[in-house]
C-alpha cells in the first residue's frame, strides 16, 4: 500500500504506477483527498490517495507454456499452445475490467460483432472542454459573492461581464465602495492586482475593475490632463507624459495609442522607477 501526494488526480495516479513498478490499469487505489485550488491560492488543497497492486486470482499464462489433453485423436500427445488472448475470453469479453469499472469507461458491440469504447468519466478529468464566457463569469462572479460575504464591507452590487473578448468586467458598488478604493487608490490597485493574478492565469482574461465609477472617473481625469498632450503631438510630432501611476497609465496608453495609431506610443521608467509613456515618429530604416 502506497501513499500518493499530488497536484492532481491523474498526476497522484501516473505517481502511483511508477512508484509500484506497475501499469495504471493493475492499480487498486482509494481517494482520500480531491484536489482543489481555493480562492486566489487559499484553501488550495492536494489530491491524495492511498494505492495498492492488483492481485489477479488466475496468473497469466505464458505464450510458450504447453498443456496436454486427451484426445481421441492418435495425435493426443502433441502439445498445444495456449495464447493470452485465449485464456477466460469469454469471461473477459462480458466483464468489464477492473480499469473500465472505476474509469466509468463503458463498451458496447457494434453492428459488425466489434467492440467500441463509449465515452466516459475519464473524459472529464483528461479532456476537460474549455468553458464558455457566460460559464465563466458566472463562476467568478459567485466566487466573489462568497469572498466578500465574509469580508467586513457593505458591498451590494457584485456583477462580472464580457467587456470584450480579452476583458471581463467587474463591478463592485455600495455603501463601503470608498474603502475598496482606499487613499488614492490604493486599495483598487491592490484589489485589481489580485483579481488579475487569479483570472488571467486561470481564465486566461484581462480585467476592468469597476468600484463606484472610480475608473469612470479617473477616465474622464486623464482626458482632460491628455488634451494639452494631444495638442503638442499635433504642432510637434512628439510628446511625453508625466509619471502616471497604476490604472492611469494604461488609460492614457490606450487613449493615445487609439488617437495617434501611426505614431510610436511606449511606456518608459525614469530613474525614480516611475511610468511614463512617450509618443513619438517611428524610425524608418534607410
Amino acid at each position: 500500500m502506497k501513499k500518493i501526494v499530488a497536484k492532481t488526480l491523474q498526476e497522484a495516479i501516473t505517481q502511483a504506477s511508477v512508484e509500484l513498478g506497475c501499469s495504471v490499469t493493475d492499480l487498486d487505489y482509494e481517494i482520500i483527498q480531491t484536489p482543489s485550488n481555493g480562492f486566489l491560492g487559499i484553501g488550495k488543497k492536494d489530491a491524495i490517495i492511498v494505492a495498492t497492486i492488483i492481485e489477479h486470482s488466475n496468473p497469466p499464462v505464458t505464450k510458450n507454456q504447453t498443456t496436454h489433453q486427451p484426445s481421441p485423436e492418435k495425435n493426443q500427445n502433441k502439445p498445444s499452445i495456449i495464447n493470452d488472448e485465449d485464456i477466460n475470453y469469454e469471461e473477459n469479453k462480458s466483464r468489464p475490467s477492473y480499469f473500465d469499472h472505476h474509469l466509468g469507461v463503458q463498451t458496447q458491440e457494434n453492428h459488425h460483432g466489434e467492440f467500441e469504447m463509449g465515452k466516459s468519466d475519464i473524459d472529464e478529468v483528461f479532456f476537460k472542454e474549455i468553458q464558455d464566457p457566460h460559464q465563466i463569469t458566472q463562476e467568478i462572479e459567485s466566487e466573489l459573492k462568497e469572498l466578500f460575504a465574509s469580508m467586513p464591507y457593505k458591498i451590494d452590487k457584485i456583477e462580472v461581464g464580457i467587456y470584450d473578448n480579452q476583458t471581463l468586467l467587474v463591478t463592485l458598488d455600495g455603501d463601503d465602495s470608498a474603502l475598496m478604493i482606499g487613499e488614492k487608490g490604493y486599495r483598487y490597485k491592490a484589489l485589481s492586482y489580485l483579481l488579475f493574478n487569479w483570472i488571467h492565469p486561470k481564465y486566461g482574461y484581462n480585467i476592468r475593475l469597476e468600484i463606484a465609477q472610480f475608473l469612470k472617473n479617473q477616465e474622464e481625469a486623464i482626458d482632460i490632463y491628455l488634451q494639452s498632450i494631444i495638442s503638442m503631438i499635433a504642432e510637434t510630432g512628439k510628446a511625453q507624459t508625466k509619471p502616471l501611476d497604476g490604472v492611469l497609465a494604461y488609460i492614457a496608453l490606450k487613449k493615445l495609442r487609439d488617437t495617434f495609431p501611426n505614431k510610436y506610443v511606449s511606456f518608459r521608467i525614469n530613474a525614480q522607477d516611475e511610468r511614463y509613456i512617450i509618443v513619438s515618429d517611428f524610425i524608418k530604416n534607410e
